[in-house]
Order: C-alpha cells, then sequence, then structure tokens
C-alpha cells in the first residue's frame, strides 16, 4: 500500500529519531515514487538520500543504481552514465546487479557516442559470466564497428556464432552479414 508507506514515512521523517533512519526514509520515498512512475520525484528523493547518508550503506549503492535507471528512462544519459559508474565503482559483488549496471553504463555511453568506453563497460559485463554477457557481447561488437575497429567487431560477431548466445545468436549472424556486404565481402555475407 504505497499511499499508506509514503504517509508513514514522511511522519517517521518529520519526528526525526535519527539521522539515518530519516535518510532512510528518503530511499524509500524514491522506491516508492520509482515504482509509481514518477520518476521526477524518485530522482529528487535519491539524490538528497545520497548527500545525506554513508557510502558503506547498502541502500547508498542501490539508490546509485536506481537513480542510475531512472535518468535512464527519462533519458538524460549523461546523469545515468554518472549514477551507474558511481554504483559499479562501490557495488563490488560479481552479481547480476554489477553486470546490469555495467551494460546499463554502456547503453549511455552509447546513446551519447562514446563507443570505446562502452566497448569497455560491455566487456565488464561479459567479465561477469552472468546471464546478462549476451547482450553485452552483442553490444560491444555493434560498439566496436561504430568506433571504426571493424576487424574487431568482425571477430567478435564470429565469436559469438561459436557460443551460445540465446537470442542473440540470430542477432550477431545478421549483423555479421551485413558487415560483409558493406565490405563488399558479398559471399562472406551470404
Amino acid at each position: 500500500d504505497y499511499a499508506k508507506a509514503k504517509s508513514a514515512l514522511n511522519e517517521a521523517q518529520k519526528i526525526g529519531v535519527s539521522p539515518k533512519y530519516n535518510a532512510l526514509c528518503l530511499f524509500w520515498l524514491g522506491e516508492i515514487a520509482y515504482k509509481e512512475g514518477d520518476y521526477a520525484n524518485a530522482i529528487g528523493y535519491y539524490d538528497y538520500y545520497l548527500r545525506r547518508a554513508p557510502k558503506s550503506e547498502r541502500e547508498y549503492k542501490m539508490a546509485l543504481y536506481n537513480l542510475g535507471y531512472a535518468y535512464f528512462t527519462t533519458k538524460d544519459m549523461a546523469k545515468s552514465q554518472k549514477a551507474f559508474e558511481g554504483f559499479v565503482w562501490l557495488y563490488k559483488a560479481a552479481d547480476r546487479y554489477r553486470a546490469d549496471a555495467f551494460n546499463r553504463l554502456g547503453d549511455a555511453q552509447y546513446s551519447q557516442r562514446k563507443y570505446a568506453d562502452a566497448v569497455k563497460s560491455y566487456e565488464g559485463a561479459v567479465a561477469l559470466g552472468t546471464a546478462e554477457q549476451d547482450y553485452a557481447k552483442y553490444q560491444r561488437a555493434i560498439s566496436l564497428g561504430l568506433a571504426g575497429k571493424t576487424t574487431a567487431k568482425i571477430g567478435a560477431l564470429r565469436q559469438m556464432q561459436g557460443e551460445n548466445c540465446g537470442d542473440y545468436n540470430d542477432d550477431a549472424a545478421y549483423e555479421l552479414g551485413r558487415t560483409y556486404v558493406s565490405l563488399g565481402r558479398y559471399a562472406d555475407g551470404a
């Protein structure tokens, strides 16, 4: 019940029992705003929380992650990039959160035409070996091509052909064919 939760969190914050719990109220108000699709308020709550909370708290890391998504959703890629950079710097667990954050960081960089940076971020996701690596491998290959590294792009796409990359195998095969055709290597493209 988000309405009751917001009321209770706002009341707890007004009472002000301790700085820690006041800050946590902001985090959870940000979570509710995000879940309700109110990204402007979510961003405000997360920003305010991050200014008040210690970096050692788990919620601090998750606020950066969620802030990255809030900015990503509102298409503010520069701020999304900054939030995801903060998250991967602080959050060291080799799990799906970190892999996903590397992918979104790469996407934010990609959208800003920072292809070399995007390649590095996607490589970070691949290195973790989670399910998110398939997307990262494909996006890495595309970014390599856009960075002018066509030979590396071809190598990355060919490597995907020898692996089980789920839904991205077909995409990789198609992109490999397109790349060969763009180079005038029609037989390879076929």
